[in-house]
């Protein structure tokens, strides 16, 4: 993978910027082109099985739950259909002893937990009764 070293420094950044509420708001100054970047990053992650637990995954897993602390991201959570991603991602490391994977659980249910406490989450899932 000619490109890890890039996206390591990549996802490490923004993992630092978005530490911040302001760093939150610059990652999202654009819409939120780079929110469904990130998305698509983690999707293909969990399709291939490939960097999940690594470093990169941590970093990313992180970057995520910071921003969805903004509540205007979540529909695009709801939307790229992560908290599916992330109950299967829970439910197939339950006891791994991988301390990487820890990391990515801690920060994946954090995700998840900030999604389903919004308002938005919780009017989608009025809505659509059959996705509980």
């Amino acid at each position: 993978m000619a490109h890890a070293p890039l996206r390591h420094a990549l996802l490490s950044l923004v993992s630092i910027i978005v530490s911040t509420l302001k760093g939150v708001e610059y990652i999202l100054i654009n819409d939120q082109l780079i929110l469904c970047a990130f998305i698509q990053i983690l999707v293909s992650m969990h399709a291939e099985q490939k960097e999940v637990g690594s470093v990169n995954h941590r970093f990313l897993m992180a970057a995520l739950q910071k921003i969805s602390i903004k509540l205007d991201t979540v529909p695009c959570f709801i939307q790229m259909q992560v908290p599916d991603l992330l109950i299967k991602f829970v439910e197939m490391q339950l006891g791994t002893k991988s301390p990487g994977i820890h990391f990515s659980l801690d920060f994946g249910t954090a995700l998840l937990a900030n999604i389903l406490h919004a308002p938005s989450t919780q009017q989608f899932l009025k809505s659509a009764p059959h996705m509980v």
